[in-house]
Order: C-alpha cells, then structure tokens, then sequence
C-alpha cells in the first residue's frame, strides 16, 4: 500500500495528473485571459491613473471664461477620461430650443468652451 501510495506521488501511477490541465480547464482558462484583455483595452478595468486636474480646477477655469457670459455653471458635471475633458451643465440665460448646453473644459490647454448640444434642426 505504501509502494502504490509512492508511485502516484511521483506521477507514474497516474497518467490523468501527467497531461496537465485538461483542454477543458485550458479553454476556460484561455477564454478568461482574452476577456481579461478585452476589458482592459475597452477601458472597463484600468490601471489606477491619476486626473490630469480635478473638478474643482476645471470649475475655476469655466468661471473664468466665456461660459460664464451665456448662463450658469450647474453642480451636474461629468469628465470624459478618453478626450480629458470635463463636461459641466450650464444653464442658459436665453435658453435654445432643442439645446442643452454644456462648458466643456479641456484639461491639456486648460481652456472652457460651451458646446451647445442641439438636436434636431436649428431656425
């Protein structure tokens, strides 16, 4: 009983234990990793990064620009990591119809434009 028990243990008694993973297991390990990369290139899991500035930056720089001639900066905002720019709601002092402006700050010339965000067709 000892000699079987050390047979198996040095991979001879067991021909299943010397293959490996079985080609089952190797799919779903391989389907896994591809999916891991997917996710990974799509942005849906990445790396810790750091904002290249913080709403509270891009607030002082759409204070100071001409966002600030067409309406008020609303506390509604979103960054877009992919173009680094932050979207914030302004709400327009002559509103436009089918419009909903947004002053969209940009964090690599650090620069606030609105864009008004009109759909359908214009007058």
């Amino acid at each position: 009983m000892v000699m079987k028990h050390l047979k198996s243990c040095t991979g001879k008694g067991n021909r299943k234990r010397d293959r490996g993973m079985s080609s089952a297991r190797l799919k779903q390990v391989t389907v896994l990793l591809i999916l891991l990369g997917i996710s990974i290139s799509m942005g849906c899991i990445a790396p810790e990064t750091k904002r290249g500035m913080t709403i509270e930056e891009a607030m002082a720089i759409a204070q100071n620009s001409e966002c600030v001639q067409e309406g008020r900066l609303t506390d509604t905002y979103v960054h877009n990591e992919y173009t680094r720019t932050w979207w914030i709601d302004l709400d327009p002092f002559t509103p436009k119809e089918g419009c909903n402006p947004a002053c969209v700050v940009n964090e690599d010339t650090k620069t606030a434009e609105i864009n008004w965000r009109c759909t359908g067709l214009m007058p």
